[in-house]
């Protein structure tokens, strides 16, 4: 499915008319609100400063780091990862970005609670949308990167515009989650990797490095 979840009849976030009007020209020059970033900025229809080289995974979404841990993960990566937590506040843009470039092998919606987006079990327990992208062989050989869009306790509509076979370049849109909630990028343990940021730091969708993919020789993957 294109849209991850839609409920009650609702449709995918569009650009109104009324954004091509005066008053909705003065709406998006307005400092940042709870009600603008509910919505796809304008800054978003255009590609962010992406930094680092393309195997460096860049953040999926603007927000603060929650958590960097390691965890199983048995349904695409199956074994061992590091997850790193992005936690967005109501007062981030909330669209979401690709961490690297790959093909969608994997996609899955699961429904759930509404926990508040910092709440420990917010990982597992709440309402959720995953992707599982597969890296090409010249930029990551053997790679799957796991992302996870996550409610919270005001989000309560998640939005994917992609789904299985769909390949993504680094830094493109391709979600949005409707107020306070998380993102979460997952990599195998198995995969030399640098962890590039820390628990507290603020980081900008499609533009923060998060993670440093060290080379691996072909056929010498762990």
């Amino acid at each position: 499915l294109r849209i991850a979840k839609e409920r009650q009849g609702e449709q995918p976030t569009k650009r109104s008319d009324r954004d091509a009007t005066p008053a909705g020209n003065a709406f998006w020059q307005q400092p940042n609100t709870p009600a603008k970033n509910h919505r796809r900025p304008k800054k978003s229809r255009n590609a962010p400063a992406r930094k680092g080289h393309e195997r460096c995974l860049i953040a999926p979404a603007d927000g603060v780091v929650a958590d960097i841990t390691e965890v199983d993960e048995p349904e695409f990566l199956h074994g061992r990862a590091l997850r790193i937590g992005i936690f967005l506040s109501v007062f981030d843009v909330h669209v979401n970005r690709s961490p690297i470039a790959g093909e969608i092998a994997y996609a899955k919606y699961t429904p759930g609670k509404f926990l508040d987006a910092r709440h420990p079990d917010v990982s597992h327990e709440n309402e959720a949308n995953t992707i599982g992208l597969i890296a090409p062989d010249n930029i990551a050989s053997g790679l799957k990167v796991l992302v996870r869009q996550l409610s919270g306790l005001i989000a309560r509509r998640i939005i994917c515009t992609h789904g299985v076979g769909d390949r993504l370049t680094r830094g493109e849109l391709y979600g949005m989650i409707k107020f306070g909630s998380r993102t979460e990028v997952w990599v195998p343990l198995t995969y030399p990797h640098t962890v590039k940021v820390k628990i507290g730091q603020r980081v900008k969708c499609g533009e923060t490095v998060i993670i440093e993919l060290n080379h691996v020789t072909a056929g010498k993957l762990p």
